[in-house]
């Protein structure tokens, strides 16, 4: 089976609160980064090698809680943190639209939204900003460069 060694960038925000984050970044169940976010964009960067066949990129957002919402007196948010993914490049390739695309997102709801009719939504198309707990994961291919011209 052959190989292949990819690098990827992946540029990452917080927003919304004074609190921030954890996070962790994975290809498949390989865990690559697990930091705070930042409130500007920051930039992760990693090589990893890659066998022929589907993988995945997974951006998981972990201890957002009710210390990252802001209400205002009537108890509506007025404010709330979101871990957003601002770019992703892999081997210097932009990703731009695909991350929009081909990007799925698994919101892990809290238990005060239970009669949310959002809340029946287990998986979220198009959704680059991530603003419950849970993660987003990009599905793709090595040779990356064969899937890449197949999805573009």
């Amino acid at each position: 089976m052959s190989t292949e060694t990819i690098n990827f960038k992946i540029g990452l925000s917080g927003t919304g609160s004074e609190h921030q984050c954890h996070f962790k970044i994975f290809i498949d169940d390989k865990e690559l980064i697990n930091e705070l976010s930042s409130p500007s964009t920051k930039l992760y960067s990693f090589d990893t090698e890659l066998t022929s066949g589907i993988h995945k990129l997974k951006i998981q957002l972990l201890d957002k809680s009710s210390i990252h919402t802001t209400k205002d007196e009537l108890d509506n948010v007025s404010e709330s943190y979101m871990l957003n993914i601002d770019s992703i490049s892999i081997d210097d390739i932009d990703l731009g639209q695909l991350k929009w695309d081909m990007g799925k997102y698994y919101p892990i709801y809290p238990e005060e939204y239970n009669d949310l009719e959002q809340k029946k939504q287990a998986e979220i198309d198009k959704c680059v900003n991530l603003g419950w707990n849970g993660t987003w994961e990009l599905t793709f291919e090595s040779p990356f460069y064969i899937w890449l011209l197949e999805n573009i």
